[in-house]
């Protein structure tokens, strides 16, 4: 089985952010977080060269999600993934409580914002990807070049948002 990356494309922080087993890293192109233990910002770069915020518009930061003894650039054990998706609905749930609807510094925020990938990789092949869809006939399987593909973020989501959660010393009161 592969390594895997869990990160979450559309949303960013400016600085690490750790609540109990779960660590949020900021991510940013060719800077942050570096490399880390099992994975080279290098591999970083490639796997979310297939994400796109607007079309011909590469994902330049974004949140790598590491939970437990579980860390970016390991084999991800189906307990591992499961933490990690639990702690994603968590966070979209904390950030949504944040939301203020009116006022002149309202800052909209939706769920889509907060989408969770764990991306698979095999060290040392960046740039093509492999992915499988789920269909009412079972399932497909398609492989791509980050060049002739990208994953889009959703049109809701306004802008490349900065994820605001709920949790004492993550927010500024406004």
């Amino acid at each position: 089985m592969p390594n895997a990356v869990a990160f979450m494309p559309w949303t960013h922080i400016d600085a690490p952010i750790t609540v109990g087993p779960l660590r949020l890293l900021p991510y940013e192109r060719r800077l942050h977080p570096g490399n880390l233990p099992h994975m080279s910002q290098l591999e970083l770069d490639g796997i979310l060269e297939a994400y796109s915020t607007r079309p011909q518009q590469k994902v330049t930061r974004g949140i790598v999600v590491e939970y437990g003894d579980w860390q970016a650039g390991m084999e991800p054990s189906s307990e591992a993934i499961g933490a990690l998706f639990r702690a994603k609905e968590f966070l979209s749930f904390s950030a949504l409580s944040t939301r203020k609807f009116f006022g002149t510094a309202s800052r909209y925020c939706c769920s889509a914002e907060h989408e969770l990938v764990v991306q698979r990789y095999s060290p040392g092949s960046i740039g093509r990807f492999a992915f499988t869809t789920r269909r009412r006939d079972g399932g497909t399987s398609q492989g791509w070049s980050s060049d002739k593909f990208a994953f889009q973020m959703p049109v809701q989501i306004s802008s490349h948002q900065h994820l605001e959660v709920d949790i004492p010393g993550t927010c500024q009161d406004s």
